[in-house]
């Protein structure tokens, strides 16, 4: 313990950029992986409230997510994995048991079947992601977002995916990605080219992971998640509060500030291969 200290001195927090570091933490948990595939997970400077906090996002998610998994070892996940955290988290087995139900959802050629469902809270999943982008933006790229800058987690549903796909293959100053554990987590970012805080991200869990975001339309699933990196009045404005969550850039006549921002950082119709290193 001493000698992490004595590493860490004079680092600061990678997940809130302003309390001191004194432990370093695996940015995608040990607990979600198999106990063969926990090898070289990416690390980094955290206090600790953000590593308490989130681990307990960890605790809930590593059980809960492995219900969606279409990875091809998720069975064998769900028995090795997902009935000993069950056993251990009786609140947990408890609240799932009671949200379970059965749904008729319709596949790509709209035959339609019944699947079990449960419920869960996915407004962890997207604080946690908020912790994984800025632990990822540090690990690759060594930008720390203060408290100028903010992080968006939305669901990749179908409509969102028209939109984000696109994206990661117009320029950028720097990309980033990985496949953890054999597709537990795969990810892709893409920095922006003028400002270091502008970046996109996606992620798929346990095999992209299924989760349909409302019970009342449970053909409408999400296959990942999406990550937008900005400065905090960008994000915080009604031009982007109102256009994201559709995933759908400002035009210079709706918001001429919120488009040069994206036009100069990332969001640019041309694929400029020197701004890459």
């Amino acid at each position: 313990m001493k000698r992490i200290r004595k590493k860490l001195a004079g680092m600061t927090c990678v997940y809130c950029a302003t309390a001191p570091a004194v432990t370093m933490d695996h940015v995608f948990a040990r607990s979600f992986f198999a106990q063969t595939q926990r090898g070289n997970l990416p690390q980094v400077p955290a206090c600790d409230a953000c590593n308490n906090e989130k681990a307990i996002l960890e605790h809930y998610l590593a059980t809960v997510l492995l219900f969606g998994g279409r990875h091809p070892d998720a069975s064998r996940w769900l028995v090795e994995m997902g009935e000993r955290r069950l056993a251990q988290n009786e609140k947990i087995r408890r609240d799932l048991a009671a949200s379970m139900r059965y749904t008729k959802i319709k596949d790509a050629a709209g035959l339609e079947s019944e699947v079990m469902t449960l419920d869960f809270d996915g407004s962890r999943l997207e604080r946690l992601f908020a912790f994984i982008v800025r632990g990822l933006a540090w690990v690759h790229w060594q930008v720390l977002f203060d408290e100028r800058h903010a992080v968006s987690v939305v669901s990749l549903t179908s409509v969102a995916q028209q939109f984000v796909t696109p994206q990661f293959d117009l320029r950028a100053r720097d990309r980033a990605s990985g496949n953890l554990g054999n597709g537990t987590f795969v990810y892709e970012g893409a920095q922006g080219v003028n400002y270091p805080e502008l970046s996109l991200w996606r992620f798929g869990v346990y095999g992209n992971a299924q989760v349909s975001g409302d019970i009342s339309e449970p053909n409408e699933q999400s296959l990942g998640l999406f990550a937008f990196t900005a400065r905090k009045e960008f994000l915080e404005s009604d031009t982007f509060s109102t256009r994201v969550p559709a995933l759908i850039p400002p035009t210079p006549q709706q918001d001429a500030a919120a488009f040069n921002y994206l036009h100069s950082g990332l969001i640019s119709p041309e694929r400029q291969s020197s701004h890459q290193r």
